[in-house]
């Protein structure tokens, strides 16, 4: 576990947290390209999730960093009945 000491104060974390997603992955630019790939990655990785827990289909998922939220998207296409929670 890593922590930060002493914490960024209120102000430090609403400049940071202003215009995350817009910077945080090196641009704030989206396109119908880089959206489809997102979401094939996704398919991908939702693909190899259930692979490698099959039978179980985990009902409960806690997701860390959900960028744009194609992971979430995909998972519940396929998993419908589950409890999904996102944190950044």
């Amino acid at each position: 576990m890593v922590f930060v000491s002493p914490m960024p104060s209120a102000e430090v974390w609403d400049a940071y947290n202003a215009n995350y997603f817009e910077t945080a992955h090196g641009s704030g630019i989206d396109s119908p390209r880089a959206r489809a790939f997102r979401n094939g990655l996704a398919k991908i990785r939702v693909a190899q999730v259930l692979a490698n827990l099959a039978p179980m289909r985990p009902q409960r998922v806690l997701e860390v960093g959900a960028g744009y939220g194609e992971f979430l998207a995909v998972y519940r296409d396929a998993v419908p009945e589950v409890d999904y929670a996102v944190v950044d």
